[in-house]
C-alpha cells in the first residue's frame, strides 16, 4: 500500500520548483506526469477504461438513432444532429489538454459535415458533391481561426482541396491532361501553406504542408505512369519538367529541404524513365527498366542532394 504522505513529498517539491521559475511549464507537466505513473501505476488503464466507455457509449446512442432513423420525423432528425452539434462545440470550452482539445476539435469537425449530410438527406438537395465539400469547409473555417487546432486546420483545407479537385476537373479544363490539373491544385495548397507557416499563420505547421506536399508527389509520379503509355505527351513532359525545376528553387528560397530533396529524386528519375522508351515494353521488361533507372540514379540523386543542400545553407544562411 502506497504512503500517501510519502507519495505526496515529491510532488510538492515540484510545485515549489515551478513556483520559483526553476522548472519550466513542460518539464513540470513532465515531471507530475511521471511522479503520477510511480505513485498510481494504473493510472494509464483507468484513463484507457474511462475511454473505451465513452466510445462504448457513444456508439450506442449512434447504433440507437440508426436503427430508428427512417421512423423519426424530418424535426427530430434535424433537432438530433442540432443536439450533436451543439453538445461537440461545448465539448470544447472546458478543454483544458492541448490532445483533447484536438481529439474534442476533431469531433466536432466530423459533425458539422454529418449535419450537413442530414439536411441534405432531409429536404432531398439536388446539388453536385463540391457543394457538400464547400459548405462544410466554410462552416469549419471560422472555427479552424479561433480553435487554432492543427486537426481542425487540416480538415478544413483538405475540404477545400477537395472542392476544387472535384469542381476544375468536370467545369474547366486547365490544361490537355486531366491529371496535370491535380497536379497544380495539390502544388497550389503546399506553396500557400508554406507560406503561411512562414509568416506564423497559427494553427498552420509542418505537418500540414508535408500531407499536401505528399499529395503532390502522389500526383505527379500518377502523371508521370499515366505519359508513360502515351505517345504525344513531350510538351506534358517538358511542362512537368519545367515546373519541377522551378518548384526545386522556390522550396530551396522557402527553406524546405526535405521537401526540396523529395522533389529533386523525382525529377531525376522521371527524366531517367523519359530517355528509355517505355511506352513500347511489356511488363517484366518495363520492370527491369524502371529498376534499372532507379541503380543509375543513385548516384547523381546523393551528389545533387548534397549539392543542392549546400546552396540552400548559402541562400538561407541569415535564418
Amino acid at each position: 500500500m502506497i504512503d500517501i504522505k510519502k507519495a505526496s513529498k515529491p510532488r510538492m517539491m515540484l510545485r515549489f520548483l515551478h513556483q520559483t521559475k526553476v522548472l519550466s511549464d513542460d518539464k513540470f507537466e513532465q515531471a507530475m506526469a511521471s511522479n503520477l505513473v510511480q505513485t498510481r501505476p494504473f493510472h494509464h488503464a483507468d484513463i484507457y477504461i474511462q475511454l473505451l466507455g465513452w466510445i462504448l457509449i457513444a456508439a450506442g446512442i449512434i447504433c440507437l438513432t440508426a436503427f430508428n432513423w427512417f421512423q423519426l420525423t424530418d424535426f427530430n432528425k434535424l433537432a438530433i444532429a442540432e443536439v450533436a452539434l451543439i453538445s461537440s462545440f461545448i465539448a470544447i470550452l472546458p478543454v483544458k489538454k492541448e490532445h483533447h482539445r484536438s481529439i474534442a476539435g476533431g469531433i466536432f469537425a466530423i459533425v458539422i459535415g454529418s449535419f450537413w449530410a442530414v439536411f441534405g438527406q432531409i429536404y432531398q438537395i439536388n446539388s453536385s458533391l463540391y457543394h457538400f465539400t464547400l459548405v462544410w469547409g466554410i462552416c469549419l473555417l471560422p472555427f479552424a481561426i479561433i480553435l487554432r487546432q492543427q486537426f481542425v486546420s487540416i480538415v478544413t483545407a483538405l475540404l477545400f482541396y477537395s472542392t476544387l479537385m472535384i469542381y476544375l476537373p468536370l467545369h474547366h479544363k486547365i490544361f490537355y491532361f486531366s491529371s496535370l490539373t491535380s497536379v497544380a491544385i495539390s502544388a497550389l495548397f503546399t506553396f500557400v501553406l508554406i507560406l503561411a507557416k512562414r509568416f506564423k499563420v497559427p494553427s498552420i505547421a509542418s505537418p500540414i504542408c508535408y500531407i499536401f506536399f505528399s499529395i503532390t508527389l502522389i500526383t505527379l509520379l500518377g502523371s508521370s505512369i499515366e505519359f508513360l503509355f502515351r505517345s504525344n505527351t513531350t510538351a506534358a513532359w517538358l511542362i512537368t519538367l519545367v515546373s519541377s525545376i522551378v518548384g526545386i528553387f522556390i522550396l530551396i528560397h522557402l527553406n524546405e529541404k526535405a521537401m526540396m530533396v523529395a522533389l529533386y529524386i523525382y525529377t531525376i528519375f522521371m527524366v531517367l524513365l523519359r530517355l528509355f522508351s517505355l511506352s513500347h515494353l511489356d511488363a517484366i521488361s518495363l520492370t527491369l527498366t524502371m529498376s534499372l533507372c532507379a541503380i543509375i540514379a543513385i548516384y547523381p540523386t546523393y551528389k545533387g542532394a548534397i549539392g543542392l543542400i549546400n546552396y540552400a545553407n548559402k541562400v538561407n544562411h541569415h535564418e
